[in-house]
């Protein structure tokens, strides 16, 4: 993972930090990235996950704070992507000024087997800069 700050032009000024995530899959068998895909590009689909000053506590940035049921996400965010042993995808969070200093992880669902339920995997804690 790396971050950069960046001069943004474009609607949302105040998003002038670019967060690049690295997942790598270090299991011993392919594994399934669900996203969204567009322009050549590919978004897994999960949450920016951060921590609630108050109780130190990790939110999903929703009202309900939990994690969409599988069967209710949108089927525009079901692309698949084989992540084969030993392999890596990156993609990119623009993140706001005003986000500095907190902390957050990314998530995203992933399944052995197109059968299966995805589960949510959490990333490691990182604090924008």
């Amino acid at each position: 993972m790396s971050q950069t700050v960046f001069e943004n032009r474009g609607h949302h000024s105040e998003n002038n930090r670019r967060v690049v995530f690295r997942l790598i899959n270090e299991s011993s068998k392919p594994v399934i990235v669900y996203g969204f895909k567009f322009d050549g590009e590919f978004d897994p689909t999960g949450y920016m996950m951060s921590v609630y000053k108050e109780n130190g506590e990790w939110e999903y940035p929703h009202p309900s704070n939990r994690p969409t049921e599988w069967g209710e996400v949108s089927p525009e965010l079901k692309s698949k992507r084989v992540l084969k042993p030993g392999t890596a995808i990156t993609f990119i969070a623009e993140m706001s000024i005003f986000e500095v200093g907190s902390r957050f992880r990314r998530t995203v669902y992933l399944p052995f087997n197109e059968r299966d339920v995805p589960c949510e995997i959490r990333g490691e804690e990182f604090v924008l800069k």
